[in-house]
């Protein structure tokens, strides 16, 4: 099963920082980058941008799966709730 999340992130381009959203995608244990974005436009990202945004999705994988199998948690119980009443 694949799960998709985002996250911005500041890389520094001709010496200043911008500010991109990225989108990842994890498929078992594999994470992988699915675009790169600034100002709603695809950009090309270099080998060292690419590692860079790739460890900090690697970091931030757990927290990003923990949150969504709380969110389907509570989406579940409310579900439960509401067919009770």
């Amino acid at each position: 099963m694949t799960h998709t999340f985002h996250f911005t992130h500041e890389l520094e381009r001709d010496g200043a920082p911008i500010e991109v959203e990225v989108e990842y995608g994890i498929d078992y244990d594999e994470i992988c980058l699915v675009s790169v974005q600034l100002d709603g436009k695809e950009i090309d990202t270099t080998d060292a941008e690419d590692r860079k945004l790739t460890q900090y999705a690697e970091d931030r994988a757990h927290e990003d799966l923990a949150a969504e199998a709380d969110d389907y948690a509570d989406y579940l119980r409310d579900l439960r709730l509401d067919c009770e009443d």
